[in-house]
């Protein structure tokens, strides 16, 4: 233990104030400690020796292993998912985000947590999704859809779902690519329209050859059995 003390004792004795954590061994094993340790002053104001607090800390740190175990297995599971994922400030900066958002703006995920969302989407596209970003963060879930350019992929069809937080401190942002269905939702709709268009047209094309053919029908019904009617009805039709 000495040795690995030394180098803090010595600052002390130097007249420097140390603050460290580390392991050190107790009668029943290893436990973490956090320890201050401040220097005692003579008369003249020189440094003559210490004064340590020592804290034992070993349950902090296992609840801090812990959660750092709970962050890397949630990390895994939303790197693992197809929607982009990011949870949001009320401050408007980035908390965290998963690997799929990281692509979507395209840079890294460290690169990212702590920054304002305008610096990294742009005031232009925060402008666009400001309103569903003042209901979310008045409690309300949003979902929409939009056409928006994603530095990462470029111009695509997006779905956002907007959920507050439980503590009310930001929103958890989840997005979906759907620019593939747009495009097949915008194939058949076209399909639909040309369709409907074909149709009209069919049908105002038949309505001229239909009318003098009814008109004929109903001469023949009028003439009887006058054959020189009948015949010329007949070559009209």
């Amino acid at each position: 233990d000495w040795h690995d003390l030394r180098p803090y004792v010595e600052r002390t004795l130097r007249g420097e104030r140390v603050e460290y954590e580390r392991r050190a061994q107790f009668a029943d094993g290893e436990r973490w400690i956090h320890s201050v340790m401040e220097p005692t002053r003579d008369e003249r104001g020189a440094p003559n020796g210490l004064v340590a607090v020592v804290s034992d800390v070993q349950s902090r740190k296992e609840a801090e292993a812990a959660l750092t175990s709970a962050r890397e297995q949630l990390q895994l599971v939303a790197d693992s998912i197809p929607a982009a994922v990011a949870l949001c400030g009320r401050d408007l900066r980035y908390v965290w985000i998963n690997r799929r958002y990281a692509e979507w703006i395209g840079t890294a995920p460290q690169e990212v947590v702590g920054r304002p969302i305008a610096e990294v989407i742009g005031e232009e596209t925060l402008d666009a999704i400001r309103p569903y970003v003042e209901r979310v963060l008045a409690g309300e879930q949003v979902e929409y859809e939009r056409l928006t350019r994603l530095p990462g992929l470029g111009e695509r069809w997006v779905r956002n779902h907007f959920a507050p937080t439980r503590d009310g401190s930001g929103w958890i942002a989840v997005g979906a690519d759907i620019h593939d269905r747009k495009l097949m939702e915008e194939t058949l709709h076209e399909a639909e329209r040309r369709k409907d268009e074909f149709l009209a047209t069919l049908a105002h094309e038949l309505r001229n050859p239909l009318a003098p053919m009814k008109n004929a029908v109903e001469i023949m019904r009028l003439a009887g059995d006058n054959p020189v009617t009948i015949d010329q009805v007949r070559e009209m039709m």
